[in-house]
């Protein structure tokens, strides 16, 4: 600010000392999700039922999700995986190492080898990683030319956020959404804390606050079962 007048006609507000103290107090870490639409269980289903029927790109938008929502992970997280990453255990698991998270070191993560309905996500995503035949330092997410997969060239972000607007049909899909929907909906499910802020590596509760409370609020079937608890009559002791 004491060069200011040299490199420009602009001045400090009369109140600016004030003003920045008054910013501080009230700074907050709400929000840094970047408002992406939490992607919920249903939504989650709808899109892995429609993988037999996808295209190559929407088969691995929805397997990219499978393992956030599934690991609770971060997108940024999953995107950076690469066959060296990922160890098939003895029981057809998948073990992706992590490493370092936002918040922790040595992170390592399971996307389970076991049907849910007709889908098996560790084998799902172990036979695409099989196909691909990539070297072990290779993201495993692909650049798609028409139907084609490319062994050569990896997805860019901006690959990924387009094909993953397509499955889900929603403006605000980012790689926050499975991750803020995974969490929404163990919490609704009764998961204790302390496992919830295991699984996502959160460091406390006021950092997962953020990606559980508007999609909690919001919920329909929560909203209705608070009703009920509310205003629905009670059976007499």
């Amino acid at each position: 600010m004491e060069l200011a007048p040299h490199v420009s006609d602009w001045t400090a507000p009369r109140y600016h000392k004030q003003i920045i103290s008054g910013a501080s107090k009230a700074a907050t870490l709400s929000g840094l999700t970047g408002g992406a639409h939490p992607v919920t269980r249903a939504e989650m289903r709808t899109a892995i039922r429609s993988r037999k029927t996808a295209t190559s790109e929407q088969y691995q938008a929805i397997l990219f999700a499978a393992a956030c929502y599934l690991t609770v992970s971060r997108g940024i997280e999953i995107y950076n995986l690469t066959p060296e990453k990922i160890l098939r255990t003895t029981s057809g698991d998948l073990r992706l190492t992590l490493g370092r998270t936002k918040t922790a070191v040595g992170v390592v993560k399971t996307i389970p080898n076991t049907l849910i309905d007709t889908f098996n996500p560790g084998r799902a995503i172990g036979a695409w990683i099989d196909g691909l035949d990539l070297g072990p330092d290779q993201r495993i997410w692909r650049k798609i030319n028409g139907n084609m997969v490319s062994r050569k060239e990896e997805a860019g972000p901006d690959d990924l956020r387009r094909q993953l607007k397509a499955v889900f049909s929603h403006e605000k899909i980012g790689w926050h959404s499975f991750r803020k929907g995974a969490a929404s909906e163990l919490a609704l499910g009764g998961t204790p804390l302390e496992a919830l802020l295991a699984t996502g590596t959160w460091a406390n509760v006021t950092s997962l606050r953020p990606y559980i409370g508007n999609a909690i609020r919001t919920n329909e079937g929560y909203n209705r079962e608070q009703a009920r608890r509310l205003l629905g009559r009670r059976k007499s002791l």
